[in-house]
Formats: C-alpha cells, sequence, structure tokens
C-alpha cells in the first residue's frame, strides 16, 4: 500500500481535533473522531444559502438595487396581494430598517444602483416612471422613453440599462446617463421579467418571458449575443454578479455562471417566485417573494461561498 510520507516526504499529523483554520491541501488525522481529514479550495459548488433577517414589509417582485452588496442592499416597493408597495428597506447584513417610501408604489419594476443611491424604473404600474434615491430621499426623474412592465435592469444610479418588458414581450433596451433614457439595441429575443446583472457596458440578461426562456444574452454595451442557455428557464427570480461570474435563482434552482456555462448549485432553503436579490456570486443576498405578505415574503437567505473546505476521506 502506498504510504502518504513517501509520496509528499512527511507523515500525516495526528491532532485530537481539527486545525482551526486549515490550509488547502492540509492533511491530518483526527483522533478524536478517528478519522483522516484535509482541506481542499473552496468555490460555488461548495455555497450555500443561510436565513437572514426577516422584512419589516413582506412583498413580492421588489426593485432591488442591483449592484446592492449582501450586506448593503435596497428593497424598493414590492407587490402585495391587492395593490402594490410605496415601501422602501435598506439591509445591512443583519436587519432591515424603514426608509422613505418610493414616491410611487409599483412592483416587477427594473433597480440600479447601491442601497445608498439607487434608480427604480419601469415596473407593472406606473410603467415609465423613473425615481432616484439618495439615500434618504426619493426624487422623480426623467420617464422611459417606452412603457415597459417587468423590465429589468443593472448599472449605476448614473449609467444604468433598462432590458426588455412583459407587455407584448418587449425587445427594447435603454440606457441611463443620469438625466436620461436613451433607446439602443434590440434583444435578439423579446421577452421581460429575466434576470439581469452587470454594468452598463457589460451586462447579462439571462432567463424571462411568459412562457419562461432559457435563453441568455450579453451585452457590451453597443449589441446583444446570444451565449450558453439556462439549466432551467426562469423569470421573476433573483440575480447577483457580474456578466462573466453571475448567479440566478429562484424557486427550486439556483445556477452560477462562469462566462461560459451554467452549473446547478444549492437550491434557496425556501423555494419561492418574485425573489430579487444582488450581491456577488460568492456573496449574495436574497430576499421577499410570492406571496408577499407570507413568510415568503418576508423572508431573506443569503448566499455564501466558502474559500475552503474540509473533507473526511474513507480509511477503510
Amino acid at each position: 500500500m502506498t504510504v502518504y510520507k513517501t509520496i509528499k516526504g512527511f507523515t500525516v499529523q495526528t491532532i485530537a481535533g481539527d486545525p482551526p483554520t486549515p490550509n488547502i491541501g492540509q492533511i491530518w488525522y483526527n483522533s478524536t473522531s478517528n478519522t483522516l481529514k484535509g482541506t481542499t479550495a473552496g468555490g460555488a459548488a461548495a455555497g450555500t444559502w443561510s436565513s437572514g433577517g426577516n422584512m419589516n414589509t413582506g412583498r413580492t417582485s421588489i426593485l432591488p438595487s442591483q449592484g446592492g452588496t449582501q450586506t448593503a442592499a435596497m428593497a424598493g416597493a414590492g407587490g402585495l396581494p391587492v395593490s402594490d408597495s410605496n415601501s422602501a428597506e435598506q439591509y445591512n447584513g443583519t436587519s432591515w430598517t424603514a426608509v422613505n417610501n418610493v414616491n410611487n408604489a409599483r412592483s416587477a419594476g427594473g433597480g440600479a444602483g447601491t442601497s445608498t443611491a439607487t434608480l427604480i424604473f419601469g415596473g407593472n404600474s406606473p410603467t415609465v416612471d423613473t425615481e432616484s434615491f439618495d439615500g434618504t430621499n426619493w426624487t422623480e426623474l426623467a420617464n422611459l422613453n417606452t412603457s415597459k412592465e417587468s423590465p429589468r435592469g443593472t448599472g449605476t444610479q448614473t449609467a444604468a440599462i433598462c432590458v426588455g418588458g412583459a407587455n407584448s414581450n418587449s425587445n427594447r433596451t435603454e440606457t441611463w446617463n443620469g438625466s436620461s433614457w436613451t433607446e439602443v439595441a434590440e434583444l435578439n429575443t423579446a421577452r421581460g421579467a429575466g434576470q439581469c446583472m452587470g454594468l452598463q457596458t457589460a451586462a447579462l440578461f439571462a432567463g424571462g418571458g411568459y412562457p419562461t426562456v432559457a435563453v441568455v444574452e450579453s451585452w457590451n454595451g453597443s449589441s446583444w449575443t446570444e451565449v450558453a442557455d439556462l439549466n432551467t428557464g426562469k423569470n421573476d427570480g433573483g440575480a447577483a454578479g457580474t456578466s462573466t461570474l453571475g448567479l440566478v435563482f429562484r424557486l427550486g434552482t439556483n445556477e452560477s455562471w462562469n462566462g461560459s456555462s451554467w452549473t446547478e448549485l444549492n437550491n434557496l432553503a425556501l423555494s419561492r417566485e418574485g425573489i430579487s436579490g444582488c450581491g456577488t456570486q460568492t456573496s449574495a443576498v436574497g430576499f421577499g417573494g410570492s406571496p408577499g405578505p407570507s413568510s415568503k415574503g418576508v423572508a431573506t437567505e443569503e448566499w455564501t461561498v466558502p474559500e475552503t473546505v474540509t473533507k473526511t476521506f474513507d480509511v477503510s
């Protein structure tokens, strides 16, 4: 039998437990559990969802700060069973705090920016309205050129992109320069309610549509190009990350994007549609969902990818 020492030139250390901060590639024998263990690199495949703080107002199809983070997110407006909400809340990684309401209640619109410099636009009603948040107040700005229900967006408060729409499956794309919207190149596959992430000049628009499609398109600042499809088509889901390192999640599916292909990962603990989200591929947050005022509507989940993973080896 091959001895580890003859391969690596040293014996396996025996300790009564596990090292507090093992290095990648480190191997040891845990004399308490009588197991041989080792540490490997983490990565998206090792990521898991965990519960975060509940929202104050449960709702679905919230307009997120798409450039927000797991510890600094904005939830603007959203849907309720009878009417849309104008509530706005900020997340600090632990709890949600109510801030000033948006001027016009809406759901299923687009969002961009951070938790303190947010832009929201379009939605089920009003469908052309744009508002910005400066950390304290919401201000109405120039309208979209084309009415859009369930558009999606990403970017910053002064350089955003609004993509698609559910009204007649729109293929229109508009860009925002801080004061006005300009119509630019159209999507190859018209649809709304997809998952959008990235920047105004480098974005990804995944899935969407009624009925749902798995189509994914990449934006380079001037045109859309079809890339690899999702494994499972999704609409009204959450998104996080960039055009080359992304994450999309909804109901019982969660997929990561490496710039060329999609990989299925661990699912949300609470399956729901109409979830919103932001963050990165390795550190994201998902919030809200359908039905709005239920446990799903107030729930927050945090996606975390560990840098290292400890594994137990079979020594039988």
